[in-house]
């Protein structure tokens, strides 16, 4: 079956751990909020018109921007490490494929965006998974890669808080996953073989909603908007046009 092929030098027993991990987190972040205000914001900024686009969601979870690129006029088609998620979205009626971010079961250049929001960061072939995603981008189309930052106040805090709540059991690169600066980031979107590239932090909001089920949205959109935010944000946005 091809959405299930792991690719040369993947072992299985990482993909077994990361199918587990994901299983249960893809439930929490739903419950979260994950794909937030933040984020879709980003969206809206750098992809004005999504009309007959064809998209990719690397690491689909639960479906949320899935939902949020349909609503826009997009196609989409997204894949997941995990079957649960892939059956859960594909019984929303969208298309998935259980498959892993550092193979994926797609020919070249078949997608106008392809995109992975907090996936390629929590497992050692980061570079890797993001060639996959240019490798799918058809050429001239867009890529977008969300990491965590290490520039920021927020990495050692939430490393802290992963590790003392006890969510970091299954490991915390695997948990927060890697972060990274901006400017190597952005030569990773380079070598990877994408143009115009920029890099920029920005505060997902989810994450205090992460820690306070009770925090409401409009108290994080002022949080996101902010200049600390913006100098200090949890979150990296990458995104580069694919040469």
């Amino acid at each position: 079956m091809q959405g299930k092929e792991t690719g040369a030098g993947i072992a299985m027993s990482d993909r077994e751990k990361l199918e587990k991990y994901w299983t249960e987190e893809n439930v929490v972040q739903e419950k979260k909020g994950y794909f937030d205000y933040a984020t879709r914001r980003m969206f809206d900024r750098y992809l004005p018109d999504l009309k007959g686009k064809e998209a990719l969601d690397v690491g689909c979870g639960r479906g949320l921007s899935m939902e949020y690129f349909e609503n826009r006029g997009a196609s989409v088609r997204g894949v997941d490490i995990t079957y649960d998620s892939v059956a859960y979205v594909n019984g929303r009626n969208f298309r998935a494929l259980e498959a892993d971010a550092r193979n994926l079961p797609y020919k070249d250049n078949s997608f106008d965006i392809v995109y992975s929001i907090g996936v390629i960061e929590h497992f050692k072939e980061t570079r890797r998974a993001l060639e996959e995603q240019v490798r799918v981008c058809k050429t001239g189309g867009t890529v977008i890669a969300v990491v965590p930052n290490l520039v920021t106040p927020y990495c050692a805090g939430t490393i802290l808080f992963e590790i003392l709540s006890g969510r970091a059991k299954h490991g915390i690169i695997r948990t927060y996953g890697k972060p990274f600066t901006g400017g190597y980031f952005k030569s990773m979107f380079e070598k990877a073989g994408c143009k115009d590239v920029r890099v920029h932090p920005y505060y997902g909001s989810a994450f205090l909603r992460f820690l306070f089920d009770n925090v409401r949205e409009g108290i994080t959109d002022k949080i996101e908007s902010s200049i600390f935010s913006r100098l200090c944000g949890l979150v990296l946005w990458g995104i580069g046009k694919k040469v």
